[in-house]
C-alpha cells in the first residue's frame, strides 16, 4: 500500500485520509491542507513546492500543523518559521 505522495506504508498504517485523529482532530488532506496554507503565508511558496518529507508519518504521529510546517522550512532551509 502506498500513500498519495507514493510512499510505501507499513500494514499496521491502518489509517484512511479520511480519519482523524485525536490531537489535530484533522482529516490528512485537511492536515496537509492547513500545513501548505501555513508555509504559503511564511515562505510565499507551497509545500509542495519543496522537498518532499515525511508528512504521512507526521500525520500519523499526530504532529500539529504548525509544528511539521516549521519543520519542512528549516529542512529547506529558511531561517524563520511561521512564527517568525
Amino acid at each position: 500500500m502506498t500513500d498519495r505522495h507514493g510512499y510505501r506504508q507499513a500494514p499496521h498504517a491502518a489509517l484512511k485520509t479520511n480519519e482523524r485523529t485525536e490531537r489535530c482532530g484533522l482529516t490528512f488532506d485537511d492536515w496537509y491542507h492547513e500545513v501548505d496554507r501555513l508555509v504559503l503565508n511564511t515562505a510565499g511558496v507551497g509545500v509542495e513546492d519543496l522537498a518532499d518529507g515525511p508528512s504521512w508519518d507526521r500525520w500519523n504521529d499526530e504532529t500539529s500543523p504548525d509544528e511539521y510546517a516549521d519543520e519542512v522550512l528549516d529542512a529547506a532551509g529558511f531561517p524563520f518559521g511561521i512564527n517568525g
